[in-house]
């Protein structure tokens, strides 16, 4: 019998899938347009030349565990006997970099949206709380300049962060 929590981690992971489908949904969208290559330079306005390698060198080795996870209710992390899945990409300091890159490319897609469907003018201090290298903080402090935005993430992306931040005028 499959417990309630062994269904939960179940409907996560398909919930992952689900993001990812979006992910690749737009990347088919786009490679479908003249330019078929676009799609893949890291100098395009929406690239995801780093989503598609975090992909095919992290992702999809990822469901490789799938059936111990569910039968035993394990993340394959704890499988691996670590705490979370960040502890184990950190042993890999080029899995670090893979997934920033990643979500560097996924918060470009979706910031448009996000300015489009939120009127941040209204408040004087955002915090994005899990803001990796500040992409999304940066968009929102540059079309909303009286903004005061702080990003909360791991101590290692701080530096990223600053970096990120110094680049566009803010800190």
């Amino acid at each position: 019998m499959v417990s309630a929590r062994h269904s939960r981690l179940c409907a996560h992971a398909l919930a992952n899938a689900g993001a990812s489908a979006k992910c690749n949904e737009a990347v088919a969208a786009q490679a479908a347009t003249p330019g078929i290559g676009a799609v893949l330079d890291e100098a395009a306005d929406h690239s995801f030349k780093a989503w598609a390698i975090f992909e095919g060198e992290m992702l999809s080795k990822s469901w490789n565990g799938m059936l111990e996870t569910i039968m035993t209710g394990k993340t394959a992390a704890q499988l691996l006997g670590l705490d979370n899945s960040f502890d184990l990409m950190s042993r890999t300091p080029e899995n670090v970099c893979i997934f920033n890159a990643a979500m560097v490319d996924l918060t470009r897609f979706v910031t448009p949206e996000i300015l489009l469907a939120y009127n941040f003018g209204r408040i004087s201090h955002l915090m994005d709380v899990g803001g990796g290298s500040g992409e999304l903080i940066a968009a929102v402090v540059k079309e909303y300049p009286g903004l005061r935005g702080t990003v909360f993430d791991l101590p290692r992306c701080a530096e990223t962060a600053n970096d990120h931040l110094q680049k566009r005028g803010r800190q």
